[in-house]
């Protein structure tokens, strides 16, 4: 009588298939989690980046709207006072808006310690570095040595797409009673950087409003 062998393995084509089917799923498996890793930190970085980004606009907005005496002035012009010279940024002069603007702080004091500029450049402080545009700051009326980076070195400003707009300044021309109070609107477009080669367009617009009344 027969009796089979109970204690036979797999054959080797059995276990070279079993291995072929393990080493496929785990490689599939994997990509599928660095792939869901890679869009986390991705995501995580726009996230962050873009929240710094919205505070600046809060930021901007906040100090604008407690000040007076709007002023957009060119680039050759940094520390032209805001206070003796209020000016809208015109579509004609300023197709983009300005990338620099100036105007009286809130606490309301004379001389160049009033005068908070923003400009958008490339280095302010060193203007021979290679960096891409940003957004800086100034409380000592633009004068060089004196500009703080408000956003990231991840993000990219958009000098093309980007600027400051002023509208019904009390200029010679519209008169402190127009009827109207000055407003700013702030364009902020460019790129967020989130690893080697992924850049990620962004577009920001806020209007902010003079709380002040012309005088």
């Amino acid at each position: 009588m027969y009796i089979k062998n109970k204690n036979s393995g797999f054959t080797l084509i059995e276990v070279m298939i079993a291995m072929t089917l393990f080493t496929t799923i785990m490689i599939l498996g994997m990509g599928a989690v660095l792939g869901a890793s890679a869009t986390h930190r991705k995501t995580t970085t726009i996230r962050s980046v873009m929240d710094n980004l919205n505070f600046v606009m809060e930021d901007m907005a906040r100090n604008l709207r407690l000040g007076s005496n709007y002023h957009c002035f060119v680039e050759d012009q940094p520390g032209d006072p805001a206070e003796e010279n209020p000016t809208d940024c015109d579509a004609q002069s300023y197709p983009n808006g300005s990338l620099l603007l100036a105007f009286a702080g809130y606490l309301d004091q004379p001389g160049i310690g009033d005068q908070i500029v923003y400009a958008i450049g490339i280095n302010y402080n060193f203007p021979t570095s290679p960096q891409p545009y940003a957004i800086y700051k100034s409380t000592q009326g633009g004068v060089l040595g004196t500009f703080a980076p408000l956003t990231p070195d991840e993000v990219a400003i958009d000098p093309l797409r980007s600027g400051f707009t002023v509208v019904g300044s009390p200029n010679p021309v519209n008169g402190p009673d127009d009827g109207a109070e000055p407003r700013v609107i702030i364009r902020l477009a460019g790129t967020v950087k989130s690893g080697a080669n992924i850049q990620t367009p962004f577009n920001l617009q806020t209007s902010v409003s003079q709380r002040l009344l012309d005088r």
